[in-house]
Order: structure tokens, then sequence, then C-alpha cells
């Protein structure tokens, strides 16, 4: 009752993931009288845990230390779902065990669950003897993980919720500074701010390439000198991003960047690039990507009216 009540109690105060996280680290560390004790969450593509909250481990175990599902004793754990006694551990019974900085004279190590499936794992350790966990703390420290999990799959989707909000905002305020701009000089600047607001960066380039020279025809910087411009540019992945209007990830010059292809309807390509850290996000590459088809239909439009306006010179 005490573990449900505090989690509860966590639960209504509408903290923050990272703080609930590590207030229900400490709460679990508290209810059990343990040691050591250690939260990891599994990452979206399923493939790792991550290390979010800890107490008692030694700094060889950073925040953000990432362990593959099925290694060691956490990711056994996650992976069939079963919680784990432990009184003295056989370190080759597990794949990449990590040895702890001091003995573990007992543990207990549960699923945290929500709607059914996995999604991290609850570890508490106690390193004196004669200590040890019981079947009674293991039954506690599973019912702690359960209330657990819930609130941290709840509070999960409630972000996500919101920064595919806040996400969504940002793409129709790029895309609103297209309209009207029927100039492709101007358009491109307006093109390239929008690509820098989406993903927070100053640094970066678009430009559009002659169909028959294949070079680049007209273009806008920032932050970027020519020289890294041209290694950008003559970069096999970005030039079948041109192609093929993918988005891919370069690096030059010790920076990374992320680069998307333009493609207008007369069959005009483009490029728009903007510095990115290696790992940006899957919603972020989805919004740029959203975003540069929304460019293309700009540069389109704007190439029709540059049609139409030599067409009315000449007819003058």
């Amino acid at each position: 009752m005490e573990a449900v009540l505090r989690v509860s109690e966590i639960a209504s105060s509408e903290r923050p993931l990272n703080t609930a996280v590590h207030d229900m680290m400490r709460v679990a560390v508290d209810l059990l009288e343990a040691e050591q004790g250690s939260i990891m969450l599994l990452e979206e593509s399923g493939q790792h845990l991550v290390l979010v909250a800890s107490s008692g481990l030694s700094n060889d175990v950073p925040i953000g230390y990432r362990l593959t599902v099925g290694e060691s004793v956490a990711g056994r754990v996650l992976a069939t779902g079963r919680p784990l006694l432990l009184d003295d551990v056989d370190e080759e019974s597990f794949v990449n065990f990590i040895p702890k900085s001091r003995p573990i004279a007992s543990s207990v190590v549960v699923p945290l669950r929500a709607q059914g499936r996995a999604i991290g794992v609850l570890n508490l350790a106690i390193s004196q003897p004669p200590s040890s966990f019981t079947q009674e703390d293991l039954r506690v420290a599973q019912l702690f993980a359960d209330q657990a999990g819930g609130l941290i799959q709840r509070a999960r989707l409630h972000e996500s919720a919101e920064r595919r909000s806040s996400d969504l905002f940002a793409l129709v305020e790029a895309s609103r500074g297209l309209l009207g701009i029927l100039e492709l000089d101007p358009l491109l600047h307006r093109v390239l701010d929008g690509g820098g607001r989406l993903l927070g960066a100053r640094v970066g380039f678009t430009c559009l390439f002659d169909p028959e020279t294949n070079g680049v025809a007209r273009g806008v910087f920032r932050g970027v000198d020519k020289p890294t411009m041209a290694t950008l540019v003559a970069d096999p992945a970005l030039r079948s991003a041109v192609t093929t209007g993918a988005l891919v990830q370069v690096e030059a010059d010790g920076a990374g960047f992320v680069g998307a292809g333009l493609k207008t309807t007369h069959g005009t390509r483009g490029l728009l690039v903007i510095a990115s850290p290696p790992d940006i996000e899957g919603h972020r590459a989805e919004l740029l990507r959203a975003y540069a088809q929304q460019c293309a239909t700009a540069l389109s439009a704007a190439e029709i009216y540059t049609v139409v306006e030599r067409k009315e010179s000449e007819l003058s």
C-alpha cells in the first residue's frame, strides 16, 4: 500500500519525466532499504536499455549508459519479463555482466511494465551481508515497478504529445514564412531561415542546381564557408538526396549536417542543408522532410512566377 501511495503522490504532482523517475528511484531505495539502485528504460528502437536514474552506483556507470537487451542481468529481465532475486551473482551466467564496484550480497531486479509489456528495469541491491532481500521484498518491488511503469508510460505519452504539438506549430510557422514570396533569392533566404528554426541551428545553406551543368546556379548560406559548402555539395550522399529527395546525414570539417533534397515541378533540383547533431531524433527528421516538401512547392510557384514575368516582359 505504501508503494502504491508513494507512486500515486509522484503522479499527482505532474513532475517532468526525468524528475519523476529520479524521485521514484529514491522512493524504491528507501522503501526496501537498499544501498544501491537504478532504473533503466527501453529506447524507442527497442534494442537498448538506457540508465536514467541511479543511487549508490560508481562513476563507471554514468547516466545515459546503454545496455543491449538480453545482456547482463537487467537485459535478461527485460527480455524475459521475469523478476529475479539474486543472492550470489554468477558472472558466467550472464552475457556482458557488468562488475560492480562493491560486491553484491543480495539484489532484486524487476521489469517496469506498462500495458502488458516491459518498458524498463528496476534494480535494487544490498552490499553488506547478512542483510538480504526476501521473496516478500521481490513481490513489493514488482508491485512498485508496475505502478512506476504505468506512470512513466503516461508521462512519456504526455511529453510525446506535447513535443509533436510543438513540432507541428514550428512546421506551420516555418511554412507560413514561405507564403507570398515569389522571387527566388528572397525565397531561398526564407527556406534557410525556416530549416534553421526547425532544428534550432543558425548554420546551413540552400541552393538550386543548373539543370545543364549540374553546378550551383544560385544559393544562400549562413555560418558555412565556401570550401565547406563545396565539400558538402560534392558529397555523394547529398548528391543522392538531390535525386531521390531523401534526408541524409553527413559530416564535413568535423561538424554534422543533415540535408534534404528539393525538386520543383519544373524539374529543378536543389538542397537544403542544416547543421545538426549526428543522432538527430526521428521526429525531427520527419519534420525537416515535411518542410522540404513545402519548400519544393514554394519554389515551384516562384519558378512559375518567373516564367510568367519573363513572358510579360517579352510581350511588352
